[in-house]
């Protein structure tokens, strides 16, 4: 608890939004498996183990194939959610330096595919018809800060490219696109393809320079909304 509070506050992250957005904090322990290990019918407990490694919630103990582990323990959860708010998987950060993975997501599978899921979307799509306009972000950070701050309009992408049917979704809410994506060479690149994606469709993208910062989860804790704001108008 004390490790979720700490991160909260390093974030800037109100109760409010914490409860939006369902934010929490995995255990230590095996809480999952040691969940299906209490199943008293056989099938269903071998159905509930299934399911669960298949959607990469636990894993196999590579000393010993018959036992399991939680694949996120000790994390700050962030769930993820598809268009019309069904939880479809994870993304996690680490909360201890020695902990391998910063970030560790969930696993590709049949209720969870990159490619169709923008994170948000189920609490940004009227917004995003109402002002006729969607903010695309990289990180669920960015989301999540430029949401609370007014922004209310703008989705995060969960990898590099976004499939040909999500994208079309995205522009029956709205022909207008804005793109606020990490300030780097993997952003400017996310940004390109994108747009190209777009222009398929005969959408031209804008884009948002933030410098000097990285993402715009650091451009809006530094310079504040009105900054954003005016970048946006800008772009």
């Amino acid at each position: 608890k004390h490790e979720f509070e700490k991160f909260l506050a390093s974030r800037k992250i109100d109760l409010t939004t914490s409860e939006k957005y369902k934010l929490g904090i995995a255990p230590p322990n095996n809480a999952i498996s040691n969940y299906i290990g209490t199943i008293k019918d056989p099938g269903e407990r071998e159905l509930a183990q299934k399911i669960s490694l298949e959607i990469g919630v636990i894993k196999p103990d590579l000393q010993d194939p018959k036992s399991h582990y939680d694949t996120f323990r000790d994390r700050i959860m962030f769930p993820i959610w598809d268009q019309f708010g069904q939880l479809v998987g994870y993304t996690s950060r680490s909360i201890r330096p020695e902990q391998k993975a910063k970030y560790l997501n969930s696993n590709e599978s049949f209720v969870f595919n990159k490619k169709n899921i923008l994170y948000g979307l189920h609490l940004a799509k009227n917004h995003i018809r109402e002002k006729d306009s969607v903010v695309l972000v990289e990180g669920n950070m960015d989301q999540i800060a430029l949401s609370s701050h007014g922004f209310s309009n703008c989705v995060a992408i969960q990898g590099i490219a976004l499939a040909e049917s999500t994208l079309q979704n995205l522009a029956n809410l709205s022909k207008n696109f804005i793109l606020a994506l990490d300030n780097d060479q993997a952003g400017y690149k996310a940004a390109q393809r994108i747009h190209l994606d777009c222009l398929k469709k005969e959408i031209t993208c804008l884009w948002i320079d933030l410098t000097p910062h990285k993402d715009p989860d650091e451009f809006i804790q530094n310079e504040g909304p009105l900054s954003f704001k005016q970048r946006l108008e800008m772009a």
